[in-house]
C-alpha cells in the first residue's frame, strides 16, 4: 500500500500478491495456523480461504501471499511432520503472468533470460526447471458445483458452463456466447433517411 504522502517514484515494486495453491497437504493440516506458517515460508502471509471457522476440506489449500518477485518462484515446499517424515508440497499460482521457464522469475521470458549468456550455460532443452504446471487453472464462474436433476439453483441466474458427456472420463465444457450480430447493449445507431 502506498502512503498518500509518498513519492510514487520511490515506491518499491518488488512485492506482489498472489493466490498460491498448496497441493498434497494432509487433510488434518489444512487449517489457518498451517496456512500462516506456509504463507510466511513463501513470502508474507495475507489471507487464506477456509470453508469453516478454521478448516478447509478441498484438495488444495489456497493462500494469499505477498511474494518478492525479484526471486524465483518456489515449485515446492518441504514440510517435516511430527513423526520426522518429510513432505514435499507442490505449488501452483493463480493468475500467474508470463515468467521465465529457465530462472523462474517474473518480468521476462526464457528467450531473453540472462542465464543463457553466462559462461558454462547448458541449454536444458525441453527439461526446463520451471514450466506451465506452476500456473493454476482458472476457476469456473462462481465455483462449480453439481445441481441434481430436477433441482434448480437459488442463486442469481448467470451463464453456467454446459457439460457435454463424451466417451472419455472427463466432461467437455462449453460456454454459450451471444450469437454474432446480436445487440446485447440495446444501442442502435441513428438511421440516415
Amino acid at each position: 500500500m502506498v502512503d498518500e504522502n509518498e513519492n510514487p517514484r520511490t515506491v518499491s515494486l518488488d512485492w506482489c500478491d498472489f493466490h498460491v495453491l498448496v497441493h498434497d497437504l494432509p487433510i488434518g493440516k489444512m487449517h489457518k495456523d498451517m496456512a500462516v506458517f506456509l504463507g510466511n515460508q513463501l513470502g508474507k502471509f495475507k489471507d487464506v480461504d477456509l470453508d469453516g471457522p478454521d478448516r478447509y476440506w478441498g484438495s488444495s489449500l489456497r493462500i494469499r501471499v505477498s511474494l518478492d518477485i525479484t526471486k524465483p518462484l518456489r515449485r515446492v515446499l518441504k514440510l517435516r511432520t511430527s513423526m520426522g517424515d518429510e513432505l514435499l508440497l507442490s505449488l501452483s499460482y493463480k493468475r500467474l503472468p508470463n515468467y521465465c521457464y529457465l530462472c523462474g522469475r517474473l518480468g521476462h521470458l526464457s528467450k531473453s533470460c540472462a542465464m543463457q549468456f553466462v559462461d558454462g550455460f547448458v541449454d536444458p532443452g525441453i527439461n526446463v526447471p520451471f514450466g506451465p504446471w506452476l500456473r493454476a487453472p482458472p476457476n469456473l464462474p462462481s465455483r462449480s458445483r453439481v445441481i441434481p436433476p430436477g433441482q434448480h439453483s437459488t442463486s442469481n441466474p448467470v451463464k453456467r458452463p454446459t457439460f457435454i458427456s463424451s466417451s472419455s472420463s472427463e466432461p467437455h465444457i462449453s460456454y454459450r456466447a451471444p450469437q454474432r450480430g446480436v445487440n446485447i447493449f440495446g444501442y442502435s445507431p441513428p438511421h440516415n433517411t
